[in-house]
């Protein structure tokens, strides 16, 4: 985003959180101007962690 907005350029990074059906469900997002890779790979860490503890709540809940 330009500056146009809020006053101040910005990228921001959205990954979607979805559930084992591949529906979003939710979204990640981090708001950075230096290193968006890293910040993206931590990002979808994070993503991937939260997906994996939610379906074992699903799961133990099933049980």
């Amino acid at each position: 985003m330009d500056s146009s907005l809020f006053g101040v350029p910005f990228t921001v990074i959205c990954i979607p959180v979805c559930n084992q059906d591949g529906i979003a469900i939710g979204a990640f997002g981090i708001n950075t101007q230096e290193n968006i890779a890293k910040k993206r790979a931590e990002l979808e860490k994070i993503s991937k962690g939260l997906m994996n503890s939610v379906s074992t709540f699903a799961s133990t809940a099933e049980e």
